[in-house]
């Protein structure tokens, strides 16, 4: 989990340094580093969730990994999609759904 967390750490790193030249090679919307800042702090956090769950795989128990990656990955995001664009129609809130899933 060092080793995981740690190039995460770097990778988000080197693309907090370089956002503008990395979203230059494929666009150049306003929304790219808006993604970029909503979503790269939160890739900590998804490198603890999938640590977690491929240890609880290792042990054996696959069907509360799948069970918890499924509420995690899909249902509260589907869920999250549906009530943030009722209350705020915009790209942000969207965004949002990512850290906070």
């Amino acid at each position: 989990m060092l080793i995981t967390t740690i190039y995460t750490l770097s990778a988000c790193a080197i693309m907090y340094v370089f956002e503008g030249e990395a979203l230059r090679i494929f666009t150049q919307i306003h929304y790219a580093h808006v993604m970029l800042d909503t979503i790269i702090p939160a890739y900590l956090a998804l490198v603890l969730m999938y640590s977690l769950v491929g240890t609880i795989r290792g042990e054996g128990k696959t069907m509360v990994t799948m069970i918890l990656s499924i509420l995690s990955l899909c249902i509260v995001r589907v869920f999250w999609i549906f009530t943030i664009l009722r209350i705020s129609p915009s790209i942000e809130g969207v965004l949002l759904g990512y850290p906070i899933s």
